[in-house]
């Protein structure tokens, strides 16, 4: 199977492999990212410079603040894992244009 290798010189660990079926990024042997038909995966530690409100997970939901995240559970007062926060910033946009512009046709 052909497959494509960049490196900054032979002997660096960092590179990018590059195959039919699957890539590689890699920082060293134990910091990774690859992905195949299988899926994504992330090896090694991990750091996201973001908010966990600004992190969405599959387009629908969001983590919750972080001061929300620190309140305890309880069974009066559960807190859920996630919050549901459809991305609806660019529908409004576009449901306003869509209204003009079928009042201009009306």
């Amino acid at each position: 199977m052909p497959r494509r290798v960049v490196k900054a010189s032979p002997d660096a660990e960092p590179g990018l492999e590059v195959g039919e079926n699957a890539a590689r990024l890699s920082g060293s042997r134990n910091s990774f990212f690859f992905a195949d038909d299988s899926g994504c995966y992330l090896v090694g530690n991990l750091s996201f410079l973001a908010e966990p409100q600004n992190m969405r997970i599959a387009s629908m939901y969001t983590f919750p603040t972080a001061y929300r995240a620190a309140l305890p559970s309880t069974t009066y007062n559960p807190r859920p894992m996630l919050t549901p926060n459809p991305p609806v910033e660019g529908f409004t946009s576009l449901a306003t244009e869509v209204a003009r512009l079928l009042g201009e046709l009306i």
